[in-house]
């Protein structure tokens, strides 16, 4: 799920404990606070640097949280925020301006 109005990116802990859980999972639950769009607080379990790479070049990487499981999210375990759609849009277009690509016609 692509979500504009999260600044984070969230990831369900069973999906993370099933496909990710090579990846060192960082604690900062004493640093961060996460609330939810109506204030509620979302729990989560740490963090962990994930490494996106972009048409077979640069590759990002990019804190993701990793939170209690829910009802919701054992459905749609991936939260995509800001924290990757901002870095993600101006990759984008740095690439289309470094290969001369019309944005508009």
């Amino acid at each position: 799920l692509v979500d504009t109005g999260s600044q984070v990116t969230t990831i369900a802990e069973h999906f993370y404990n099933e496909y990710l859980h090579n990846s060192p999972l960082i604690s900062c639950r004493d640093l961060v606070k996460i609330e939810g769009a109506g204030g509620e607080t979302i729990p989560y379990v740490g963090f962990f640097e994930a490494a996106i790479k972009l048409c077979g070049q640069k590759e990002l990487t990019v804190p993701v949280k990793v939170v209690k499981d829910t009802n919701y999210n054992m459905n749609v375990p991936l939260l995509i925020g800001l924290n990757v759609i901002n870095r993600l849009e101006d990759f984008f277009f740095f690439f289309l301006i470094s290969r001369s690509v019309p944005l508009y016609k």
